[in-house]
């Protein structure tokens, strides 16, 4: 159901997608669907959040033990080129929604936002500690930002696929990232 749901929300966001076509994607009634959410507010909630962790188990293995710049290039790379496509228009689409016609996900996505931010500052107070990363950058800072351009990106790519080469894109903030972080002069 959490499928079909993610697929229909994609596609044409969760003001246009009923219980009943959810059911109908997914080979399930509308009552089946109504009895296992209650509600289409607590079916997008759980939407939200399952477009959420999916990504998360992505990139939680990959990065493994990584950290510091060869975390954060790993996720760059995972987010642009190998994220779940219709995962991430979803997630784009329901925070897009979050500030307007849906906001009881808001938390939801603020929540996992936060989550996003707080898993990339670790890497970058990692990199910090080993020496890797310039200390003065404010990893929480350098966190908004990374997420900020991430999602910026990913939403250009979504509106116009053909206009953007994300794999030249992602080598290209890889290249960026390090180069900022790894700067020996501190940035006015």
């Amino acid at each position: 159901m959490l499928d079909a749901a993610v697929k229909l929300i994609a596609r044409q966001g969760s003001n246009r997608t009923t219980l009943a076509e959810i059911g109908d994607t997914a080979g399930y009634t509308y009552g089946l669907v109504t009895n296992r959410f209650g509600s289409k507010a607590r079916l997008v909630k759980a939407v939200s959040r399952y477009v959420q962790s999916r990504f998360a188990r992505r990139v939680v293995p990959e990065a493994g033990n990584l950290t510091g710049m060869q975390a954060i290039k790993l996720i760059i790379d995972i987010y642009l080129n190998r994220a779940d496509s219709v995962g991430r228009r979803a997630l784009l689409v329901l925070a897009g929604e979050a500030i307007g016609p849906a906001p009881e996900i808001r938390s939801d996505v603020a929540r996992a936002d936060e989550e996003f931010r707080r898993q990339l500052q670790e890497h970058i107070e990692r990199g910090i500690a080993s020496g890797e990363i310039r200390p003065e950058l404010g990893a929480g800072r350098q966190a908004a930002v990374l997420v900020a351009t991430l999602r910026g990106i990913s939403l250009q790519a979504l509106i116009n696929p053909a206009a953007l080469d994300l794999r030249a894109i992602s080598r290209d903030l890889q290249a960026n990232v390090e180069m900022i972080f790894r700067r020996t002069r501190a940035i006015q």
